[in-house]
């Protein structure tokens, strides 16, 4: 048989009446069980490519990865600040999740942009949360180059701060960064933040009104031993 799908398939028209049909069948099952097989492996290599890189990446962030691991390690504090602690991980799981879903790519590439819109959205909380861009004004070198210490967003975090403090102030810009960061993470995990919340006022207004009924029947028992004691 041909490899080419199209004279494959006249082939396979033109022997139909030659070779018994569940032989052909059987050829084609062969074939995209090698195909199923071949793209199975090409997977597995790529999964392990991409975990040995980011065991290295993990490792230049404690400094266990020599003269290359250093100018990692660089990179990832000056961007990320003490956030490159989680990018290793999250890169591991954004190659697995889209590897994973091949077959749904849009989907697969929407909830993976929307995974790195919510990590720089930490970025900027940690760096509010650090205190160091309210201290002292800092140019991108700056922001860059003092964020291998300290509880910091790096220049990500720094850059997005400057952003939003000017024009909302401080209290605005965490509001933003919280919102933004639960809305990221509600749609990646698809599950509701405001259920539970409805669900728990939901049981205390329930718990409210049998404790509120519960003390009517109290109050007219009472009130009904009362007018028997004054008979």
């Amino acid at each position: 048989y041909t490899h080419d799908g199209y004279q494959r398939a006249l082939v396979s028209d033109y022997m139909k009446d030659i070779v018994p049909k569940h032989i052909l069948e059987a050829k084609k099952q062969g074939r995209q069980s090698k195909n199923k097989k071949e793209n199975a492996i090409a997977k597995e290599i790529w999964i392990l490519l991409f975990f040995a890189a980011s065991v290295i990446l993990f490792l230049s962030v404690l400094n266990l990865a020599g003269q290359v691991g250093s100018v990692l390690r660089s990179v990832q504090f000056g961007l990320f600040g003490t956030l490159a602690y989680v990018f290793p991980f999250l890169l591991f799981w954004a190659i697995c999740f889209m590897i994973s879903n091949h077959n749904y790519p849009m989907a697969a590439m929407s909830k993976v942009l929307t995974g790195v819109f919510t990590f720089l959205i930490c970025c900027g909380i940690v760096e509010l949360f650090g205190g160091r861009s309210m201290k002292g004004t800092y140019n991108v070198a700056e922001y860059y180059h003092n964020s291998t210490s300290g509880l910091n967003g790096g220049l990500i975090g720094g850059f997005l701060f400057r952003f939003l403090e000017p024009k909302i102030g401080v209290i605005g810009a965490y509001v933003i960064f919280v919102v933004a960061a639960i809305a990221g993470i509600v749609f990646i995990t698809e599950r509701s933040v405001i259920k539970p919340l409805y669900r728990g006022s939901t049981k205390m207004a329930h718990a409210a009104k049998e404790d509120l009924g519960k003390l009517k029947e109290q109050q007219a028992a009472m009130s009904a031993q009362k007018k028997v004691r004054m008979e």
